[in-house]
């Protein structure tokens, strides 16, 4: 079985993840905390602009601080899994199978295979329901 790290290198690379963007990572971590709270995707949209827009892009980042907050939220998280009661290593595998279970859009992979990968990958959209793992994390109960 592969550490995340190992399938977190793997999913950049077949993704075309190649270079650090704080200012989406912070959008996506936004987004992220606001799904515990609301449902309407909308709303958390609306919600996560407003808050990059409030506080955000105002000044220079520290690569060093960035790699440190980026850590303890990393601890944090880990933490927060394991007291719920979830073992932090099963929760990966079942989130990885979910990521893993999607497709990429079927002409941007045409193009990605004909001119190189190019851009964000995007999933296919019309990807059918059954062909979709759902995380289940009720299986990773310590």
């Amino acid at each position: 079985m592969k550490t995340l790290t190992e399938n977190l290198k793997e999913w950049r690379k077949t993704r075309n993840i190649t270079n650090p963007n704080t200012h989406i990572y912070v959008a996506s971590i936004i987004e992220e905390l606001l799904e515990i709270f609301h449902n309407n995707k909308d709303e958390i949209k609306f919600l996560q602009n407003e808050i990059m827009d409030l506080y955000f892009d105002k000044e220079p980042i520290s690569e060093l601080n960035t790699v440190d907050s980026l850590k303890d939220i990393k601890v944090f998280s880990i933490n927060e899994v394991e007291l719920m009661g979830y073992d932090d290593v099963k929760t990966d595998d079942e989130v990885f199978q979910e990521i893993n279970s999607r497709e990429q859009d079927p002409q941007q992979l045409a193009e990605w295979q004909k001119h190189g990968a190019n851009g964000k990958w995007l999933k296919y959209k019309h990807q059918k329901d059954w062909t979709l793992y759902k995380a289940d994390y009720s299986k990773c109960k310590l």
